[in-house]
Formats: C-alpha cells, structure tokens, sequence
C-alpha cells in the first residue's frame, strides 16, 4: 500500500464516520487562535491539488496535525509504506482525537451558561414557529401576488404606416376609407399614461412539492403603445413594435383566469405540465432548460421584443402539454403539443369572413438545450424547432405580433373593424409556418452577461387568398427573420440591481417564393436600454427606453421611442 492510500483510508475510518467530531475539529482549530492550543500544519512541496488523495491529507492534516512526511519536506505519496510506519502514524492520528475530545469537554463547560442561554432562546423559537404553523392558511397552497405600475409614453413625429397588404372586406365597404386612414401614417394618439397589472397566484402541491397545480388571476387598465390588438385596442403606434413586455388582455379592468396548469414529474428528471386555460412556454415548458434565465435581459427587458426569445410567442395562450427531460448534466429535451388560442372560439364567433373554412389552430415546439459547462452553467444553447398551423380568417399570426404587421400575416390580410369599433386584421390564407431557432448564453465572467438569440421561419400558404387581388394562393412561401443581442451588468450600483443594453432587428419577410409579392429588404431596428434598482427584496423601480428605427420595416417611417417608469412590487 502507498502512503496516498494509506491517509485515504485513515480519513475514511477516523474521521469522516464522526461527523460530529470533524465539526467540532473546526471549532478548536478556530479556538487554537486565542493561543489555547497550537500546532503547526505541515506544507508538502510534492503534494499538488489535483492528486486523487489531496483533500483527504488537507483534512487530516488541518483538523488532526497528524500528517508527516519526510525531513527534505517531501511527502511521497507514491511510495509504499511499512507496517511499522502505519502504526506510527495511526497512533498519532488517535492521540490527536483524543486531545480535540477533551478540548471539547474544556470549551463546553467554560461556556456552560451561554450554552443554556442558547437553549432555551432556541426552544422558545421553536414554540412560535409551532403557533405559526397551527395558524397557517395552508401547508401545501401558497399565495402570491405581483403587482405593477407603469408611467408609460412614447416620443415621435408621427403614427408609423402599417406594412400589412390588406385589402377591405366587402361587408365593411361602407367604412373602408375609415379602415384605410387608421393604417396609414398620421398622428401619434398616445401620451403619458399612469397604468397597472396585477397577477394573484395559487399554488398548490400534492407531492411534497415534486408538482404544482397553478391557478393565475390577472387584470389590467393597460392601453398598448402598439397598432391595434385584435381589435380590443387603438391604433397606438402603427406598429407591434412598440409594444411593452407584459401587456396582455383583458384590458379593461376586469379579472380573467391568465393560466391554469398541473405540472407534476412522473419519474426522475422528466417534468410533464398540462394547460387548461394558457400556456406560458417560456416558463412552464422550456424555463428551466433555457441557457438565457440566468442572462438577465430575458428577465429584465421592458419590450416584447426583448423580453423573450420571439420564437415562444406564437405558444403563449394556448391550451395543451408539454414535457422536458434531463438526457444529462449537458442535454435537456423538451417538446409540446399545444391546441387553439384560449379566445379562439370568440374570434372564430366574431370574425367567422367565410364559410367552409377550417377555423383548427395546432402547434408543436421541441428543443434541446446544451450545456458544455454544465457544472457551473456559464454557457448554454438551444436548438428549437417549431410548426404552427394558423387557419384562415383569424386575427392570430405566425409570430405572434412581435415583428412587422407584414411579417405577422405574409400572404395579406383582411382589414375589419370589430365590435368595438377598431381595425383588426384577418389572415388571407391558412399558413403553416416551420421555425427554426438558435440561442445561447453566456457569464462572461464577474457581473457581465451576454445573451443572443436568432429565428428563421419557412411559411407556406395553405389556401388559397380569401380576396385574390393580394396576389397570394396556396403553395406560396415566405421567408421570415429576426435577431437579437444583449448585454447585461449585474449588482451595478448595488446588489441586485441589473442594467441592460439590447439591440436586434425582429421580425421581417426576407424572400418569397411568387415574384407578385414583396419581400421587405429594410431591416426596422430596435436599440432598448433598461435599469433594474432593487428597493427591497420585494420592490424594484425599472426606468428603460427603447428606440425603433424603421417601424414597419419602412425608412419612410419616421422613428418611434418609447419610455417607461415600471415599478415591481411582489408579495
């Protein structure tokens, strides 16, 4: 036997089987500073931190001083060792136990009554916290809340001219001119606004954890700096690409079920999450596989565009299922199914254009994400693959109303006005769209982040146009990209605080397949910069502003800038 394996095993048999003696070790080694006790800790000129044996000889020789080698400061752990060696040394090893136990004895009765103060604060601690538990709401559902105020405006010269090809519907014939007007170019409508969100969440588990039954209450007073959202909204901006990061329906001050979900984990590593009412793909589905949840401009970002990966989007609101799985420490899997958007049926109620046509909305996302560091999580990417069928007739896009309104609906669109009396658009055709998707993220090191993200999209016309004059007809392509860049700096300023600066182009037709449509070869350029300043644990003020050149993918259109005062209060 070598000395390595020799002090190995010492360290195996002497002490790692008393837990309790090797943290009281600590405690007298920190003692020996008063000048109780001393010994010296031998140093090793052949013994390296990444010999096999290191740590186990650190430990002996740090809590013990029981560790010798040979008079030239060489240890040898190479080299075999005598029987009459071993027992030398293990002698020594239990002589020094035996020196810490009494020690122990020592300090425990010079600090006999500091012990029995400690006692008895620690038994009365552990009284209340039996009251509090015996008056709880809950030992499995927990309450949370999220509430948020906007001061929100935006800066420009004009309303930007929308890229939608439309033409009007005949049965708003009367108010085509109307529809006409409130696309093209002309006066901002928006000013500075005082707005909120809240969010009451209700979670509930049945396993010790290992799942959750989430409900979400959401209402909101929010006004969209953006063209008009299915109709529910004004014409803002003429563009989705002022949009702010969480504005979502209802708008009105009414409370609505935002989600209702069971996630639970069959077996080790594989999470499965079941959508009743809205799918949240980018925290329920792909959050913990995504490499840029600890790049903090997916977290901080107060646009659309930046806030997540545009490619989520369009499986945001949809019911259905989904499932990740840990391959390993370096491959996570994830894949969903998800069926037609929650407010479908009110849609297809509403805006039903013409009949025979199927009004079935699917959509389908897998991923796998890469972690080459996996240990410290430094690095990460994602391969996303993703197929939406969007039926035709509908106000939903392809990606979801993140990029230009051309974008959104490729082959043109039905310009009509909803209930309330504002434009909405229809698609022409049915589509399918295949989305391809790359990703990473990256710790640059100390307090600097750095995230990227890029998505292509093939779409293919599935019907014919419901007004033929666009010029589209089923089999047409189009081809569609964005991209996006970000820089993050933590604790700036203090801890937790996160400033972030981001630049991209979203998304824009690139190509098409029929050479009587259009592609748009401007790319709109969107520049945000944000700051996150921690008040409290709880409260976080948010100043941040974003600039759009070339709204529309049009350099006709004079730029947009957008500014906002957000303040985050979770309880």
């Amino acid at each position: 036997m070598n000395r390595f394996k020799f002090f190995v095993l010492l360290a195996l048999t002497s002490v790692l089987p008393n837990a309790e003696i090797s943290s009281r070790a600590a405690t007298v080694s920190d003692y020996a500073k008063t000048g109780r006790t001393t010994r010296e800790i031998p140093t090793f000129s052949d013994l390296r931190p990444t010999d096999w044996a290191y740590q186990a000889i650190v430990n002996l020789s740090e809590n013990y001083g029981c560790v010798h080698g040979y008079p030239n400061n060489l240890f040898g752990g190479s080299q075999a060792i005598s029987r009459y060696e071993a027992a030398a040394l293990l002698q020594a090893c239990l002589d020094r136990i035996s020196e810490v136990t009494d020690e122990i004895r020592s300090l425990t009765k010079e600090f006999e009554r500091e012990l029995a103060v400690l006692r008895g604060r620690v038994d009365g601690l552990e009284a209340r916290v039996g009251e509090l538990k015996a008056m709880e709401f809950s030992t499995t559902t927990k309450l949370q809340g999220f509430t948020t105020m906007y001061l929100n405006g935006v800066s420009g010269t004009t309303r930007a001219e929308s890229s939608a090809r439309f033409e009007v519907s005949p049965f708003s014939a009367e108010k085509a001119q109307e529809i006409e007007q409130s696309l093209a170019s002309g006066p901002l409508s928006q000013g500075i606004a005082f707005q909120y969100s809240q969010i009451i969440s209700i979670g509930t588990s049945f396993d010790s954890g290992k799942d959750r039954l989430g409900l979400d209450l959401y209402t909101s007073n929010l006004d969209p700096i953006s063209a008009s959202l299915f109709g529910f909204t004004a014409n803002n901006t003429g563009t989705y690409q002022t949009r702010l990061s969480f504005d979502a329906p209802p708008y009105n001050n009414t409370v609505s079920v935002g989600d209702l979900y069971y996630r639970f984990q069959p077996i080790n590593k594989l999470n499965i999450t079941i959508d009743a009412v809205s799918s949240d793909i980018s925290s329920e589905f792909l959050g913990g596989n995504l490499p840029f949840i600890a790049a903090y401009p997916y977290t901080q970002s107060i646009s659309r565009f930046g806030r997540l990966d545009p490619i989520y989007y369009p499986y945001l609101g949809r019911k259905g299922i989904s499932a990740d799985y840990m391959i390993s420490n370096n491959f996570t899997a994830g894949f969903g199914y998800f069926g037609g958007y929650s407010g479908e049926p009110l849609f297809g109620g509403t805006y039903q254009t013409q009949g025979g046509s199927t009004r079935a909305s699917q959509a389908t996302i897998a991923q796998l994400s890469i972690w080459p560091t996996p240990q410290s999580k430094t690095f990460g990417m994602t391969a996303t693959y993703g197929k939406l069928n969007i039926p035709q007739g509908t106000p939903f896009g392809i990606t979801a109303q993140t990029g230009t309104a051309l974008a959104d609906q490729p082959f043109g669109s039905s310009a009509v006005l909803s209930p309330v009396n504002n434009v909405t658009l229809l698609t022409n055709t049915g589509m399918n769209a295949d989305t391809y998707g790359l990703g990473f993220g990256w710790h640059l090191g100390g307090n600097f982040y750095l995230s990227a993200d890029t998505s292509y999209v093939r779409a293919t016309a599935t019907t014919n146009g419901l007004d033929p004059r666009l010029g589209a007809k089923s089999g047409d392509q189009a081809g569609l990209l964005q991209w996006n860049a970000a820089l993050s700096i933590n604790n700036l300023g203090g801890a937790g605080n996160v400033a972030t600066f981001l630049v991209g182009n979203p998304y824009r037709v690139v190509s098409y397949s029929s050479n009587t449509l259009q592609s748009q070869s401007t790319p709109p350029w969107h520049l945000e910069l944000s700051y996150t300043y921690r008040l409290t644990d709880n409260i976080s003020l948010v100043p941040g502003f974003y600039y759009i050149l070339n709204p529309e993918a049009n350099s006709d259109n004079p730029p947009l800038g957008v500014f906002s005062l957000k303040s985050f209060i979770a309880f």
